[in-house]
């Protein structure tokens, strides 16, 4: 810009530009920096953004404003919602977080059920059954256990009254953790379920003398000597 002075003139840069016009040669105005200088006005929040002799202040995103002041864009106020359904809007300075309810996980981009069974993090007893639910879980004690699936006892079985446990009259219940076996007692066989007397004689496991007559019984068997031969049957003369 030139300006007259008596007997000359003076040249003078435009706002926004600096130089020594007419007095260097070759040297005009030069546009001035003013982002790189810390003297422009945009707020903390703000972009600074070089335009030919001036700049402009935009705010950041997540905060509004003229750019020279900005303030924090409360994200949740205007989208509550923005989370989803299994989600909570939390307003941070700038953004927002997504907080998910008791048994979700965010994913990034909506709240997701957690198998807390499959993870690890349910609290049901060692012996029991885990079961995901939609935001939780389950716990079931299995058969042979009672409680509430966070604590399991054993059920003793064998301790019930007759006919309450399916053992057969002739077999001993034996408690097992969770559960309980039958053995038939001795001088029966079978699963313990269903035990029949053994017939020592008829199998020849039985330990008479050779001069005696074997003689089954339940459970077990009776030797008797022959006629004409005395002793226990175990041992005849």
């Amino acid at each position: 810009m030139c300006r007259d002075v008596p007997d000359s003139y003076v040249c003078t840069c435009h706002a926004g530009y600096t130089g020594n016009p007419g007095l260097v040669p070759g040297v005009g105005c030069i546009d001035i920096p003013e982002c790189l200088i810390p003297s422009h006005n945009c707020d903390a929040n703000a972009r600074c953004t070089e335009t030919p002799g001036s700049f402009n202040c935009t705010c950041n995103e997540g905060f509004f404003g003229d750019g020279r002041t900005c303030q924090d864009l409360d994200e949740c106020a205007i989208n509550p919602g923005r989370c989803g359904l299994n989600g909570v809007c939390r307003n941070t300075i700038g953004s927002f977080v997504c907080d998910c309810v008791s048994g979700y996980r965010w994913n990034g981009a909506t709240c997701v059920d957690i198998n807390e069974c499959n993870e690890n993090l349910d609290n049901c007893h060692s012996a029991a059954i885990c079961t995901n639910t939609i935001g939780s879980y389950r716990c079931n004690c299995p058969i042979g256990l009672s409680g509430d699936g966070r604590n399991c006892e054993d059920v003793l079985e064998c301790s019930f009254s007759a006919g309450a446990f399916p053992c057969h009259a002739r077999a001993n219940c034996i408690e097992t953790f969770g559960s309980y076996i039958c053995r038939c007692m001795d001088g029966y066989t079978g699963n313990g379920l269903l035990c029949t007397d053994i017939d020592e004689c008829d199998s020849g496991t039985d330990d008479c003398h050779v001069n005696a007559t074997c003689i089954n019984a339940v459970p077990s068997f009776i030797c008797v000597c022959n006629q004409g031969f005395s002793g226990n049957g175990r041992q005849c003369n």
